[in-house]
């Protein structure tokens, strides 16, 4: 069985960061806010680095000598991700359904992801998954 603790992190996670997304006053500047959580959130990461791996400069340049391009798209896709959640709050979205909605068409984009391009298995228990997950937000959604 995969370990759980992992996903617990995730969730806690997510919920602080929904939480504080939605707090963000409407006046503030939306990049200016990213900003200073991407300030915080470099100063924790790169303190977490050093506190992990023992660290001095030489190791660190070494270390980014083995990054590679993904972790540009993961900064680039961060900003979106963050800007989106930003502007869907300020749009009036509900933290609830724009959320739930997010997470469910992510979960179905990941599903096809992972099946074309990763040789996911897609078995017949994921089908109906996917199912359930188009059915509620049909259910989310209708106007009855």
């Amino acid at each position: 069985m995969l370990p759980i603790w992992p996903l617990l992190v995730i969730v806690s996670a997510n919920i602080l960061y929904n939480l504080a997304t939605k707090e963000i006053p409407a006046q503030a500047p939306p990049f200016l806010a990213l900003s200073l959580a991407y300030a915080v959130a470099f100063a924790v990461s790169l303190s977490a680095h050093f506190l992990s791996h023992r660290s001095d400069g030489a190791s660190l340049l070494a270390g980014c000598q083995q990054l590679n391009g993904a972790s540009l798209v993961l900064g680039l896709s961060i900003v979106a991700l963050e800007g989106g959640y930003i502007m869907l709050y300020r749009c009036g979205w509900p933290m609830s359904l724009g959320s739930l909605t997010a997470n469910i068409l992510l979960a179905l984009a990941l599903l096809a992801i992972g099946a074309f391009f990763y040789k996911e298995n897609l078995s017949l228990r994921s089908a109906g998954g996917i199912v359930l997950c188009l059915v509620g937000l049909a259910l989310i959604y209708s106007k009855g």
